[in-house]
């Protein structure tokens, strides 16, 4: 199924790909995906957990200002509902972004 353990994995190494061919939109949604499924199996503060999270907050990052304001939205309640050790500070850093991009807009 869609969250087994080998189905993850291999999920893992699709965002790998999408975040190494720049395609950053796909590479959020499946780091999106795959934060949530490890945060139901192992946790918020498992290693592979934070990993993911991290990916998806870098994939956003990349992300052309008119795709991170649509996206915005999708990593906030991610960082919001997966309490990984350093979640409040990637919010921080959403937050300035999303003041950067409205003030440029």
């Amino acid at each position: 199924g869609p969250t087994h353990l080998y189905t993850l994995a291999a999920g893992s190494v699709r965002g790998d790909i999408a975040w190494l061919m720049r395609d950053d939109r796909y590479a959020l949604q499946i780091w999106t995906f795959i934060a949530r499924a490890w945060n139901n199996l192992l946790g918020p503060t498992h290693k592979t957990t934070v990993r993911a999270v991290s990916n998806a907050v870098g994939c956003w990052r990349r992300l052309p200002q008119s795709q991170a304001l649509a996206d915005v939205e999708e990593i906030t309640s991610l960082l919001q509902d997966i309490p990984i050790p350093q979640a409040e500070t990637n919010l921080t850093a959403v937050r300035q972004r999303l003041r950067h991009l409205a003030a440029t807009r």
